[in-house]
């Protein structure tokens, strides 16, 4: 009875600390697909933000894939539409350290003014976006991250810049 009881909670420790082990950071990426979603705020206008996005990893640090946004504001909304490209970091170190992924990614796409963002001139339009975050992975598959970005719309509205920041996203790397 002894035996049985410390196997089995032997074994349950096993399984609850699996998803932290070294074999669990998001190392393995090349060719996977990962999802994702988030929301935040922007600001510049301000309002709230959502996102959706897939990502196709080339390389285990290099990642293609679409995004679409929205940025809800007072008067109407964004909404944009982008290919972008990212370069996630691999960090060495401790356990924790591996698990942190930083990246820094690039985009192109379109942009439109839903119905009636302040200043806009025209509904669609060109946009090019830039940004930063990082993913901590929980598990080889299961993250959850956060980023900034800066997106440049043109022909939409009397905005140089828009500023969106998705303070909470979930990662989904499909094996």
């Amino acid at each position: 009875m002894k035996k049985t009881l410390s196997l089995t909670l032997l074994t349950a420790a096993i399984m609850l600390t699996a998803p932290f082990t070294a074999s669990a950071n998001g190392d393995n990426r090349k060719g996977k697909f990962q999802l994702g979603a988030g929301a935040g705020f922007g600001l510049s206008p301000g309002g709230y933000t959502l996102g959706f996005e897939g990502e196709y990893y080339a390389t285990n640090n290099i990642s293609l894939g679409p995004k679409i946004g929205f940025i809800s504001a007072d008067g109407g909304d964004l909404c944009f539409m982008s290919g972008e490209a990212r370069y996630t970091m691999d960090i060495q170190g401790t356990q924790i350290e591996r698990n942190f992924k930083p990246w820094v990614g690039a985009g192109a796409g379109v942009i439109a003014a839903i119905p009636d963002f302040p200043g806009a001139d025209t509904d669609w339009g060109a946009n090019f976006q830039m940004g930063a975050g990082f993913n901590y992975y929980f598990s080889q598959q299961f993250a959850l991250g956060s980023n900034m970005e800066f997106l440049f719309p043109f022909g939409i509205g009397n905005e140089h810049f828009v500023y969106r920041w998705q303070v909470i996203q979930i990662k989904v790397l499909i094996p």
